[in-house]
């Protein structure tokens, strides 16, 4: 199971899919934040030990990769993994190859490979893709036969309508915002003051959450639950995860006076 999806973030870019993948030079510190969970590497020698799964690819600077249809697997394996992962591609300085090998995955995305280095060169770096031979490389792997059925065999996830409100593509208002969760009064309410936490994150079953995702989830509501109590007046602010409508983790935080309060039948 992946972790959370990478944020707004130097080097992150979003891909036409909506996936979104990583670029960065090695030369530089990583970043601060969440960590890759699987990291292709472009580089004319042995990359250095990362703590996450990688895979190296020989491809010299200011080349293209040494052998093609290793790159090409490599390239189709990261994409694969980005629907579900938080992926990143990395060479040296982290404008050349790695943006070469994001210019190749924004055509897995569903990008025409007549625009993919532009549009990298427009969302990830100004000299992405340094040259000519590089330009021809995204062309050339637009052909391999792996290409045209990788984004139908790896789709990205799509967004739960929770995702959606979250992104801001949906409206809602919001009542609490941090980096792991979110809080907003529900359209469908079961009472006044009736509030949704829900993760960032996407997870379906609450009992597959981490840990420390869960006591976040608890400490919010309890703070929400302290401001319902004393806005509303009731005799208790009722807690359910019921997770049958909206596959994605989130809490229900109600005002109630009985058990009757909390019939979802007839909301």
């Amino acid at each position: 199971m992946g972790g959370d999806p990478w944020s707004d973030q130097v080097g992150v870019i979003a891909l036409a899919d909506g996936r979104r993948v990583r670029g960065r030079g090695l030369r530089h510190a990583l970043p601060p934040g969440a960590q890759p969970e699987f990291g292709l590497y472009l580089l004319g020698r042995s990359p250095p030990r990362v703590a996450w799964e990688s895979r190296w690819v020989r491809w010299p600077d200011f080349r293209v990769p040494h052998d093609e249809a290793d790159a090409a697997d490599a390239l189709v394996e990261a994409f694969a993994r980005s629907a579900q992962q938080r992926v990143e591609i990395a060479c040296a300085g982290g404008t050349g190859r790695t943006g070469t090998a994001l210019a190749c995955l924004a055509v897995m995305a569903g990008t025409a490979p007549e625009d993919a280095v532009a549009f990298v060169r427009d969302r990830y770096r100004p000299r992405a893709v340094e040259t000519p031979g590089q330009r021809r490389y995204v062309r050339r792997f637009a052909q391999h036969p792996g290409v045209a059925q990788a984004r139908t065999r790896y789709p990205a996830a799509v967004p739960s309508v929770f995702s959606r409100i979250i992104s801001g593509e949906l409206p809602a208002r919001f009542v609490w915002q941090d980096d792991r969760c979110v809080g907003f009064l529900s359209i469908n309410p079961l009472a006044d003051g009736h509030v949704l936490v829900v993760s960032r994150h996407e997870v379906d079953h609450w009992i597959d959450a981490d840990d420390e995702l869960l006591a976040h989830l608890m400490s919010v509501c309890r703070v929400i639950g302290q401001a319902l109590q004393q806005t509303f007046q009731r005799t208790k602010v009722g807690l359910t995860i019921v997770g049958l409508e909206v596959p994605h983790l989130h809490i229900h935080l109600v005002p109630i006076d009985s058990m009757g309060d909390l019939d979802f039948a007839a909301a």
